[in-house]
């Protein structure tokens, strides 16, 4: 932390790791002497997902400016099985930045936020077949590979987002610090390939209260 004379500056570096494993179990129930207790006979592992994340953030606390901008890599490799004996593999690496800030003025705020992404390293999607004759009438998970594909290609597409808010506060009875907000964000997906339409918007409008 940073303060100066009017306004606090927050300078962090932000770390996160994450695993998850699903495992599919044969399972039976053995009875011995009256006594029924479950038998595991294996297990095979139909998804894992490992993620990290690093990267700077800065934040500015003033009187009327608030502003966070803050840079990131994610690393993300997957594994899962479509349909026996099919596996899906993919691994890629997103950079990403934002920024946002809001102005106060009076019971007004507003504010706007800008974000980027784009893969810098990737992977797959990859269909890995299995080492067994084909005439076992094993067939492929085309349709699954089709959704997959469309996942993987929003999730690594370069991608452009913009956004606005405005805020006012009022007050009826003792209750002042309701407010009413109006919010509209763009997010565009640049060199798409399999996904119809490369633009999502939103707007919202809320109306709360500030504890």
């Amino acid at each position: 932390r940073i303060k100066g004379e009017n306004a606090l500056h927050v300078i962090r570096f932000l770390y996160g790791w994450s695993l998850q494993q699903n495992d599919e179990y044969v399972i039976d129930k053995t009875t011995t002497g009256g006594v029924t207790t479950p038998q595991t006979y294996g297990c095979n592992r139909i998804f894992e997902r490992r993620s990290l994340s690093v990267g700077p953030r800065y934040k500015l606390f003033s009187d009327k400016l608030y502003m966070d901008a803050g840079l990131g890599i994610t690393s993300n490799k997957r594994q899962s099985t479509l349909c026996f004996p099919y596996s899906h593999d993919e691994s890629f690496t997103m950079l990403d930045a934002d920024i946002s800030a809001s102005l106060t003025a009076g019971k007004w705020i507003l504010g706007m936020e800008l974000s980027y992404a784009d893969e810098i390293i990737g992977q797959g999607p990859v269909i890995v077949d299995p080492v067994f004759d084909p005439d076992n009438g094993w067939s492929r998970p085309y349709r699954l590979s089709d959704w997959y594909r469309l996942n993987h290609e929003w999730e690594t597409c370069g991608k452009i987002g913009a956004g606005a808010f405005v805020k006012r506060y009022f007050r009826i009875g003792k209750a002042d610090n309701l407010f009413i907000r109006a919010d509209i964000s763009l997010l565009k997906g640049m060199d798409l390939q399999y996904i119809n339409g490369s633009t999502r918007t939103g707007t919202f409008l809320k109306i709360g209260y500030d504890f």
